[in-house]
């Protein structure tokens, strides 16, 4: 990893809570991207476990922030809209702690939104279980509504997109999917500020609204689900508010 701290053309935000199992292989495929332009910011939102002394021992020795809560924020959004103030860069990532990049997905993703001019650019996912094993393809969430237009990628209209498949569900499942420019970005929580699960819905759909969303159908992320997943969890409540969203 090379030091772009001063103009990186992205910033890498990393949210953590308790997910210390996780960091060694997340933070290993963020740092060995082929893309290097870009600054690394570490969020722990007071974990209990020790998920500090595994980033101090996997980027201590690397160009990075690290920014602690000593209370838990209750909320991942206030801890997005934390990472992204601090930000320098013209386009972000969102890389959930317990998910893995395949090496070339800034550099395919990125690529994907300069070349198209989109507000957000994402790439397909591989679903994975908590010991790292892949069981399926995010592909199956979006075939009910088009079996064939995830199978390659597409740019297309953003008010089409929410219009036609936003609007029913999140198309867009994983945030660690999805790179967009920093300068259209809103934190979900100024807008609706009792969302707790949904806020990345509420955010892709703002982001959607102002351009074009780009789309590359090579499953460079995995998605892991696990125990631990809050809308496994809570899948209740995130339906909730997806629907109260939608409506």
């Amino acid at each position: 990893m090379k030091a772009h701290t001063d103009n990186p053309l992205v910033s890498v935000i990393v949210p953590n809570y308790n997910h210390a199992k996780y960091l060694p292989e997340r933070l290993s495929s963020i740092i060995n991207q082929t893309f290097q332009d870009f600054e690394l910011i570490i969020l722990d939102d007071a974990s209990t476990d020790n998920s500090l002394e595994i980033i101090s021992g996997c980027v201590g020795h690397l160009p990075h922030r690290l920014i602690t809560n000593k209370e838990n924020s209750g909320a991942t959004f206030k801890q997005w809209d934390k990472g992204i103030s601090l930000a320098k860069g013209e386009y972000i990532w969102i890389a959930e702690s317990d998910d893995v990049a395949d090496p070339t997905l800034l550099e395919k993703v990125v690529r994907k939104l300069v070349e198209s001019g989109a507000a957000l650019a994402y790439c397909q996912s591989l679903l994975i279980d908590k010991d790292g094993k892949v069981t399926g393809n995010v592909k199956g969430w979006t075939d009910e509504y088009s079996p064939d237009l995830w199978s390659k990628g597409f740019v297309m209209d953003g008010a089409y997109f929410c219009a036609n498949y936003l609007v029913i569900k999140s198309v867009i499942p994983n945030a660690s999917a999805v790179v967009f420019r920093r300068q259209l970005f809103v934190d979900p929580l100024t807008i609706l500020p009792h969302l707790k699960l949904a806020g990345d819905l509420l955010l892709w759909a703002h982001l959607a609204m102002q351009g074009t969303v780009a789309f590359i159908a090579e499953p460079l992320n995995k998605f892991r689900v696990h125990a631990g997943t809050v809308r496994v969890g809570r899948a209740k409540d995130y339906l909730g508010e997806c629907i109260d969203l939608t409506a």
